[in-house]
């Protein structure tokens, strides 16, 4: 007869450890304090930047999904704009980030259509969130445009997000952490 455990799951939001955004125009200027996090095109771009501690997931689980969550609180005037979620390193704080030093844009994870204001949009970012959850624990992505090189003519696109310091904890960014007890194997046992 073999013995299969019985798997438990569980949720958790993590909230970001820091966040910030960066602006090209300004490109030695801080926001870390700010209650927005920015991402726009033109020769203004700006993209933000979160960074989350995934220590407070329990040792040994295994990571089914992994979800950023962020609360849009302004729209240019298009009504849809799609926002591409990238890697980044782990380099950076949100007291003394800017443009000038921000780590690289690295590899794509999603991108989803955002709309109006004033609702959550949510990106997968499970893939990504499992490799950091197996590494070192920490998980920093850069939010941004497609088209958002400052020294290009591109459209004028702009979505802004509530920040961690927003004046209310219901709109704050985080991420959705589903994870189960990671199963021992199946063992057997002799019928009796």
């Amino acid at each position: 007869m073999l013995v299969f455990p019985i798997k438990s799951s569980y949720a958790s939001h993590v909230y970001p450890a820091e966040d910030s955004w960066v602006e090209a125009e300004f490109p030695n200027g801080n926001h870390g304090s700010e209650t927005s996090l920015r991402v726009k095109s033109d020769s203004r771009t700006r993209r933000s930047y979160l960074k989350f501690d995934l220590n407070a997931i329990p040792d040994g689980k295994s990571i089914t999904s992994v979800k950023l969550y962020l609360y849009c609180t302004y729209k240019d005037k298009y009504s849809s704009v799609e926002i591409y979620v990238h890697e980044t390193s782990d380099n950076w704080d949100e007291g003394s980030i800017t443009w000038n030093n921000a780590p690289a844009v690295d590899s794509l994870i999603t991108s989803i259509l955002v709309n109006g204001t004033g609702q959550y949009y949510c990106w997968d970012i499970t893939p990504y969130g499992q490799t950091q959850y197996s590494g070192d624990k920490i998980l920093s992505i850069v939010v941004k445009l497609l088209l958002d090189d400052p020294a290009q003519d591109n459209p004028n696109l702009a979505r802004y997000f509530a920040s961690k310091e927003y004046d209310s904890t219901a709109k704050d960014p985080y991420l959705e952490v589903i994870y189960e007890d990671t199963p021992p194997t199946a063992t057997s046992r002799a019928s009796m």
